[in-house]
């Protein structure tokens, strides 16, 4: 549901009520798991953080959970965590620490999810594959591009299976893609069509996504107004999320256009 889009504030109250459940039930490792979430969901919303039932007091910081994580060797846990950590300091452009982390982890998670892939699994890989490319763009290393191709190949694949869940997504690494090697024409057509079919598939946060991401190329190339419709639309459409404030950030950032 996170990742889909739904209502973060509705997801809030769905989630401490499953906690509280667990918690009754003495089911730790449900609410270990949602801990992240909780967390990438305050930060978002500009709300406080809540939901943390006293069984799983001390691992309200997301690098103590992973560590703990490793430690009991839950892969599946990690992969949440550190799923989530590469979605949020994307979201929020700390690039560096995003793909610090990418770097650190996804040869491990990768070998794992050979084995056993996991749901959590794709939304790490499609977002690596956007930190990829923007780190290709400003780094120029092949390491980078290769991490990217690699991203779309894997959402290729699961467009072939179920166009409703993955087709934005890989339209929208493949915009990226074009505005990393320079085809410009394309990287446009890219950035429409992955909005318009996050738009038609309900997937409200990859479209605002989408609306940023070609906000920015917009803005590299000059096109200040271009650029301007883009943010709003991307403002508008986490605002919906409920993704106050990432919206706030983005306004702040019209203001200085």
């Amino acid at each position: 549901a996170f990742f889909s889009g739904s209502s973060l504030t509705s997801l809030n109250k769905d989630m401490v009520i499953f906690c509280r459940q667990m918690s009754r039930h003495n089911q730790i490792r449900p609410h270990l798991c949602l801990i992240p979430v909780f967390n990438a969901i305050a930060n978002l919303s500009g709300e406080s953080k809540n939901g943390f039932c006293d069984n799983v007091q001390g691992y309200e910081d997301n690098e103590k959970n992973l560590s703990k994580a490793f430690e009991k060797k839950d892969i599946s846990r990690c992969d949440i965590i550190i799923t989530i950590q590469i979605v949020e300091n994307f979201i929020f452009r700390r690039i560096d620490l995003a793909g610090k982390i990418v770097r650190q982890y996804q040869g491990l998670l990768d070998l794992h999810g050979g084995v056993q892939m996991r749901f959590i699994s794709i939304y790490r890989i499609f977002y690596s594959g956007l930190v990829a490319f923007h780190c290709f763009r400003v780094t120029q290393e092949q390491y980078w591009l290769d991490r990217g191709r690699e991203a779309i190949k894997d959402l290729q694949t699961w467009t072939n299976e179920c166009k409703w869940n993955f087709e934005n997504k890989m339209l929208l690494l493949n915009a990226e893609y074009y505005f990393s090697v320079g085809d410009f024409d394309k990287a446009t057509e890219g950035y429409h069509l992955s909005i318009t079919s996050a738009r038609n598939h309900r997937f409200v946060c990859e479209e605002a996504i989408a609306n940023e991401l070609g906000a920015y190329f917009q803005l590299e190339r000059g096109r200040v107004d271009l650029s301007m419709c883009f943010m709003k639309q991307a403002i508008e459409c986490y605002q919906s999320w409920g993704a106050l404030k990432k919206a706030e950030i983005l306004k702040h950032i019209i203001q200085n256009l």
